[in-house]
């Protein structure tokens, strides 16, 4: 089951670097965008070993069973209420340029409106299952997944018209200090570890560390790759005028003796597929965490989803239709921003429930081991 909680890390890498990462990276590429990687991956890193370990204490347990076991009511209520929203809005952010996408370059010809029903009735009819299926048909797509990224990595910098001076003219300013925006885009490649709130109740046998080391050294190269291919394809200056410029830099890849030409065609078909993922596995977190709220503070043993899953459907349309891309780009921007005070809370959160738990087992054996030695005549 250990594999599982690996590839909730890796799709949610793989999505952020192909939108958010790459773009405002290079928008702080002569700003320090080089260090905020330097600083992210020991920030990251150190998040995902505290949460893991105190998660380690919770075999199958989700988050509100967690809390309702160490925590008064009125704080799990209000950790509940605040964290159920912001896997829903995470969802939202990566629903925004999918939509986009899908209709400046997929097919310009089919209506807003028809995408955002394919898109979203695709989406919430998924999350309706449990989440070990969800995390079966992970498994599916992420090996195809991880090897088409590779393949593509591999087949860019191997290009004649890399352009590595354009590199080298951005790693001039890696000495400058990070904004606050592109480390928070760099520390969001780790985000994905937060998805075993509600995944650990899949779970059946305790996670193994024993390949934690590739996590970060991952995290290194995905990151560089994703802020370096853009600029050596584009250029260090032209690469700051495109919105989605990973992609747009895979366009400019062909395959000689391949059945199809242009490599920007299998991209945005893994683009796609890992975006509709990510976006599963984000409302998927948020809806269980809304029904564990019912069940297990309102003592409600069964929660109608439907309700749930309309108004998760309907608030797209309203924030699609409002909103242009830009404004729903600027703030998924300062969303990536502040979720690192809210990600920081939630390990703390973790940390206090499992010594919380290591308290009251070590009380419990105490008590035990007293009665034993003074048993009442």
């Amino acid at each position: 089951m250990s594999r599982y909680y690996y590839q909730l890390i890796f799709i949610n890498t793989i999505s952020n670097s192909i939108i958010f990462l790459p773009k405002m990276l290079i928008q702080d590429r002569f700003d320090g965008a080089a260090m905020s990687i330097v600083w992210a991956i020991p920030f990251g890193t150190l998040l995902l070993y505290l949460f893991t370990k105190s998660l380690m204490k919770f075999e199958s347990l989700s988050m509100p069973e967690i809390l309702k076991n160490h925590f008064p009511r009125w704080l799990q209520l209000l950790i509940m209420c605040t964290y159920a929203p912001l896997w829903y809005v995470s969802g939202i952010s990566l629903l925004s340029p999918a939509v986009d996408i899908s209709k400046l370059l997929i097919n310009p010809e089919m209506p807003l409106f028809l995408v955002l029903v394919l898109l979203i009735g695709l989406t919430t009819f998924v999350i309706r299952y449990q989440a070990r299926t969800i995390l079966f048909g992970l498994e599916i797509f992420s090996v195809g997944i991880l090897g088409g990224m590779l393949f593509i990595y591999i087949r860019s910098l191997t290009n004649l018209d890399f352009n590595w001076d354009s590199v080298m003219e951005v790693g001039m300013h890696s000495l400058s200090l990070p904004s606050l925006f592109s480390f928070a885009a760099a520390t969001y490649s780790f985000t994905g570890y937060l998805d075993m709130v509600s995944f650990n109740q899949a779970f059946t046998h305790r996670i193994k560390i024993k390949y934690f080391w590739l996590i970060p050294v991952s995290m290194l190269i995905i990151t560089i790759l994703s802020f370096i291919i853009p600029i050596g394809l584009l250029g260090a200056e032209a690469v700051g005028k495109y919105q989605y410029p990973l992609i747009t830099a895979t366009d400019s890849l062909s395959l000689e003796t391949g059945i199809i030409e242009r490599v920007f065609i299998i991209f945005l078909v893994m683009y796609m597929l890992i975006n509709i993922i990510n976006i599963i596995v984000h409302w998927k977190v948020s809806l269980d965490l809304i029904t564990g709220l019912w069940q297990h503070q309102f003592g409600k043993a069964h929660i109608p989803i439907w309700p749930i899953l309309l108004i998760f459907a309907g608030i797209p349309f309203f924030l699609k239709f409002i909103f242009n891309d830009y404004e729903l780009f600027f703030v998924g921007k300062y969303w990536i921003t502040l979720r690192i005070v809210f990600e920081v809370l939630l390990v703390g959160i973790y940390m206090i429930a499992a010594r919380r738990k290591d308290t009251l087992a070590s009380n419990l054996i105490a008590k035990e081991s007293q009665s034993i030695e003074h048993p009442q005549i």
